[in-house]
């Protein structure tokens, strides 16, 4: 593959990427936020960048965060029309049993009616663990059946390292996940709008039942109440979780103008105060792990539109004999705020035209796509772009008719037709000169033939006068 290589063109776009580059860095290097729990991640959505690893792929129980999976499935279920937000659920004994006191609850009792979408809620906010059970039953059947469904899902967006035994995550043998599987989980349900409302709200009114009086529920995450120390107002949503065994977990979502994270925090603990108060450390160490994510990377343009990559040389042109090839898209990287251009960053231009072995010819409209670039960064393909035309180049009519002669001629049997044309012709042209000079001559001989003949009878009718003449005399 024959490559275009343009040393002006590459040193352009490389004052051009590096300018952008050093506009929007920073000048401290990002340092390890060294957050403080058993396990922890932090992926930026868009790219799929871990930015942050401790112990990410160890497996530890998740507690409440296991209704991540349990919600995200009743929403598709939702989302599929197997079931409605407004679709009347019954609390049934079982889904209220076996459960330990003191654990969290909406205090939902057998018997009980309640919307599909206010028992979400109750899940949710209140994380409560019988509301998780009535789910399962509604939405397979039986709780069995739903954590065999919760399992699956699980394989299928790649979860290596997770076992489901309940559908609410309090604490069971062969219970357990990994905060990178935790990341896939809460990476999907982000996709679903029903699953952000809900986790996302801090603050809702469950209207009164047929048992109840109506419930007010408060978020367990404090990260989205404003009234909260915790309070951060990039978080959209999430879902804690904490047992003995597990200690404090949450896993999060946060986006600003230009980022969107997802954090996971599990293992972590609570610290008293001086004044005798606590730090619930999977909200403040989330919130750190979040704000050092913000604070520390961005994403640059490593090829912009703008970017001029290559000139290319252009026969029959009015007004230039060259086009000027820039990408048709532009290409973003995540990088951290310190990282600034070097050798790190390549690019391979290819222009069809070169690649062929052809001459680019005119006529050329802006836009039309010449070539392709491919970056590359530490060696790693980013993608490949199309190069377009940046300026329209006319074809010059003068010069396109020089070339189709100069092409016609070049043709061997074009050439073969002139030169047996051009015999013909001076054939003809000998002929007709022959011709003419035939009748000349004829018309010559004639007129001196009757030049002699009348000579011929002046000299007769002489000598007839003479004779006479003499006869008198």
């Amino acid at each position: 593959m024959k490559k275009f290589k343009n040393l002006v063109s590459f040193f352009m776009a490389a004052v051009l990427i590096a300018s952008m580059f050093l506009m929007s860095g920073t000048a401290l290097a990002a340092e390890d936020p060294a957050i403080e729990a058993k396990s922890a991640i932090l992926v930026e959505v868009g790219s799929g960048e871990v930015l942050y690893d401790l112990n990410a792929n160890e497996i530890l129980e998740p507690a409440s965060t296991t209704k991540i999976m349990t919600l995200l499935l009743a929403v598709e279920a939702i989302e599929s029309g197997d079931l409605a937000e407004d679709d009347m659920i019954i609390i049934s004994e079982n889904a209220t049993a076996n459960l330990p006191a003191g654990s969290s609850t909406a205090e939902l009792t057998p018997g009980e009616e309640i919307s599909m979408l206010n028992l979400l809620y109750c899940a949710a906010l209140s994380s409560a663990n019988e509301g998780c059970n009535a789910i399962a039953e509604a939405v397979s059947g039986s709780i069995d059946v739903f954590v065999r469904q919760m399992n699956a899902r699980a394989k299928e967006l790649g979860c290596e390292n997770t076992k489901f035994v309940n559908p609410h995550g309090l604490s069971a043998d062969g219970h357990y996940t990994t905060a990178y599987d935790l990341y896939l989980m809460l990476n999907e349900a982000y996709k679903h709008e029903l699953f952000v409302k809900i986790t996302g709200t801090s603050v809702y009114t469950v209207p009164s039942t047929n048992a109840h009086i109506q419930r007010s529920l408060t978020n367990t995450n404090k990260l989205i109440d404003k009234n909260s120390d915790y309070y951060y107002e990039n978080v959209k949503c999430g879902k804690t979780g904490s047992t003995d065994a597990a200690g404090y977990c949450l896993a999060t979502v946060a986006n600003d103008s230009k980022l969107t994270l997802i954090s996971v925090v599990m293992g972590a603990e609570y610290k008293s105060t001086d004044n005798g108060g606590k730090i619930y450390q999977h909200f403040s160490e989330s919130r750190r792990l979040l704000e050092w994510g913000f604070n520390n990377f961005s994403y640059r343009y490593i090829l912009d539109t703008s970017n001029l990559l290559a000139e290319v040389p252009i026969l029959m042109g009015e007004g230039s004999d060259s086009v000027v090839l820039h990408p048709e898209e532009s290409i973003t990287l995540l990088v951290e705020n310190t990282v600034t251009p070097d050798d790190d960053i390549t690019y391979d231009i290819t222009v069809y035209s070169e690649e062929n072995d052809e001459d680019l010819v005119a006529p050329v409209s802006a836009g039309d796509v010449l070539g392709e670039v491919e970056v590359f960064y530490k060696g790693e393909s980013q993608g490949v772009v199309k190069l377009i035309a940046n300026s329209t180049v006319p074809l010059l009519r003068t010069e396109y008719l020089k070339a189709e002669f100069g092409e016609a001629l070049s043709s061997g049997w074009i050439r073969g037709a002139i030169f047996f044309i051009i015999i013909v012709l001076v054939l003809y042209i000998g002929y007709v000169v022959y011709y003419n000079i035939a009748v000349a001559s004829k018309k010559k001989s004639a007129s001196t033939a009757a030049a002699v003949a009348e000579f011929g009878n002046e000299t007769e009718g002489h000598r007839e006068k003479t004779t006479t003449g003499k006869k008198v005399k």
